[in-house]
């Protein structure tokens, strides 16, 4: 579980592309028969914690607000695996990317609540990976975005939202990148 302003990546396999991002009080390493199928690699400074199967067990055992908090992040974690398809069908990259920052903004909004930058703790290319795209396609897409003024950026790592629903519209569109 990343805390603070921490961010991991998540891979299939050991080098496989990038499938997912996890942030503050997400809940990485889920085994599937007693194996992990992914991997997780830290793109900033995190703290996380390393809890064995028969201690959580226990702990599930004794606690059930704990067990209910445990099914909340599983359901989580469903939802973003949904949302990756849905980003991974849209045709263009305008709608990938939008999409993107839309789950990255949700998911800031829950943290944080409120309005409030989004952060980009991850590479260029982990967004490429993530949105099946090239990073030149990416970076083109960031930059097509700050034209539109749809967003607007401090730095490379954080971004305001300017037109949520200008935004919004790329997705709802047929592919005209």
């Amino acid at each position: 579980m990343p805390e603070g302003g921490g961010a991991c990546r998540l891979y299939r396999g050991v080098a496989g592309p990038v499938i997912g991002f996890f942030f503050p009080d997400d809940l990485i390493g889920l085994a599937e028969e007693g194996s992990y199928v992914n991997s997780a690699e830290a793109v900033t400074a995190i703290t996380a914690y390393r809890l064995p199967m028969p201690a959580l067990e226990n702990l599930l055992r004794r606690d059930t607000t704990l067990e209910w908090h445990i099914l909340v992040k599983m359901c989580h974690e469903l939802r973003e695996a949904q949302r990756h398809a849905v980003i991974l069908k849209q045709q263009g990259a305008l709608a990938r990317l939008a999409l993107f920052l839309q789950m990255l903004d949700r998911s800031r909004e829950a943290r944080d609540g409120g309005a409030g930058e989004v952060s980009l703790p991850m590479t260029r290319s982990d967004i490429a990976d993530y949105l099946g795209l090239s990073l030149a396609t990416v970076s083109r897409s960031f930059r097509t975005f700050a034209d539109r003024h749809l967003i607007s950026f401090r730095d490379r790592r954080h971004l305001l939202i300017a037109d949520h629903a200008g935004l919004a519209s790329l997705i709802a569109q047929p592919r005209l990148e």
